[in-house]
């Protein structure tokens, strides 16, 4: 057809025209119209195993079951925002169920604490699997444990996580099992240089058919940190495998596994320091990993970069120093120990530089409710400075008052020579005894005694 008509005038191309509308129509919709868009997924959601079996939209203790509020573990991770950082808040319970963590780099998953907050594995692979999670990402408070990850691969039966720098805290692992790395196994498959941490976990009781039976690292690229820390009897394997890995061990006890309790292979190399390494911690017992007195963990890690509180969520740090492991010694509902007000009598009751007595003996009592057989020796002080002596020391009731006393003595010529006196008088001195018991909680009693000049030949008497 031609373009003109009879008078030679252009012909209206009424097709074009009506495209062009239309399309001028759209686009106007676009711009006046809202477009429906979904609302964004939450950062923060809930867990409580409690609301299994909710419906959609159910309001649960201030939440909304199925937008911030889910009954797995797994469903809570799925709601939360990709991008940024998500948390999910897990309450108490047993979560039957292994969690799978992808496209979530920056996730939280924060558990009630390990001694009430479990997930099991329930024998169906590892407990745990994640990868690329940024150093922002973080698992915490939980006791991981029924995994089981069997050939093929069957790496990490507690948790498995590759390309991460998780930071794996405040978690008890312990009954898993895997051919390589029963408890943990980190691997930075991509070799891009990642530096997770394990804080203040204890890993026991998992086995490894092949090699890291408590934990595995592996890479050149990787560097994990484990700090305070407690790795033992975990019967199968070692207790940290390092294969290339560049580790290091700060704070923490490595004791008891079955091949080694540390072994570097191919490379790797593991730098410990503040740590115990196949040396007896002297835990409270089969089973119990806190410390007992006489520990040589006890105040002796370094505070630098140590967790503010351990595995049981109490405070550290009790006596200046922290504790090497992942629970701090007399450390009581994030208190330092309780301070009871002993009871002491010393004899004699003089003392007389010119005397030839070879003891200061101290009778201890102890509060109603308190046993003097509880008392540790090896913490018994004169004045803050002046130990006592490990023997000889017995218990009895010297003064005839009903109530047990412990004796100890101390040693004169060091209760002369190490503390300051004026030998130029007579004065009455106050003398403070400090003691700890066995379950770490404080003591302290004191007693005045009579300081002679040096120039009188006397000698103190007295009871004993």
């Amino acid at each position: 057809m031609s373009n003109f008509d009879l008078t030679g005038d252009r012909r209206l191309n009424v097709k074009r025209i009506f495209t062009i509308s239309v399309i001028t129509v759209l686009l106007v919709s676009l711009v006046l119209i809202p477009y429906p868009v979904s609302a964004a997924n939450p950062t923060e959601v809930w867990v409580d195993d409690d609301w299994a079996g909710s419906s959609h939209g159910d309001p649960v203790d201030g939440h909304t079951f199925g937008t911030d509020a889910f009954a797995t573990i797994q469903d809570g991770i799925n709601a939360t925002d990709p991008p940024v950082i998500g948390i999910v808040n897990v309450a108490a319970g047993t979560y039957s169920e292994n969690i799978i963590i992808k496209f979530r780099p920056k996730i939280k998953i924060l558990g009630a604490g390990a001694a009430v907050t479990t997930i099991n594995g329930g024998g169906n692979g590892s407990v745990v699997w994640g990868n690329n999670m940024h150093a922002d990402s973080r698992i915490e408070g939980f006791t991981i444990t029924g995994g089981v990850a069997a050939s093929p691969p069957g790496w990490g039966g507690g948790f498995y996580l590759e390309s991460s720098a998780t930071t794996i805290a405040s978690c008890n692992i312990t009954g898993n099992s895997a051919v390589i790395g029963g408890g943990i196994y980190l691997t930075d498959k991509l070799g891009t240089g990642m530096s997770p941490k394990v804080i203040n976990c204890l890993v026991k009781n998992n086995s490894a058919s092949a090699l890291g039976g408590g934990i595995f690292f592996f890479g050149s690229t990787l560097s994990p940190t484990v700090m305070n820390s407690t790795i033992a009897d975990n019967p199968v394997g070692d207790g940290v495998y390092n294969s290339l890995a560049s580790t290091t061990i700060t704070n923490t006890i490595i004791y008891g596994n079955s091949t080694n309790n540390l072994y570097d292979a191919g490379g790797g190399t593991s730098t410990t320091s503040f740590s115990l390494i196949g040396t007896d911690p002297l835990f409270v017992g089969p089973g119990d990993y806190h410390l007992r007195s006489g520990s040589p963990a006890i105040d002796a890690g370094t505070n630098t970069g140590a967790p503010d509180n351990d595995l049981d969520g109490n405070s550290r740090i009790v006596n200046s120093v922290v504790d090497m492991g992942a629970y701090e010694f007399g450390a009581s509902d994030g208190d330092p120990p309780t301070s009871i007000q002993a009871t002491a009598d010393i004899d004699p009751d003089t003392l007389n530089k010119n005397s030839k007595g070879k003891w200061i003996t101290c009778y201890i009592e102890l509060p109603e409710g308190y046993d003097v057989a509880d008392i540790d020796i090896s913490t018994l002080l004169l004045n803050d400075t002046v130990p006592a002596e490990p023997s000889p020391t017995e218990i009895g009731d010297y003064d005839s008052d009903g109530i047990a006393d412990l004796m100890v003595k101390f040693d004169r010529q060091k209760v002369i020579d190490k503390l300051e006196w004026d030998w130029t008088m007579v004065y009455s001195e106050e003398i403070t005894i400090t003691l700890n018991l066995n379950d770490g909680t404080a003591g302290e009693g004191s007693d005045t005694i009579k300081v002679l000049p040096e120039e009188n030949k006397g000698k103190g008497k007295g009871k004993k």
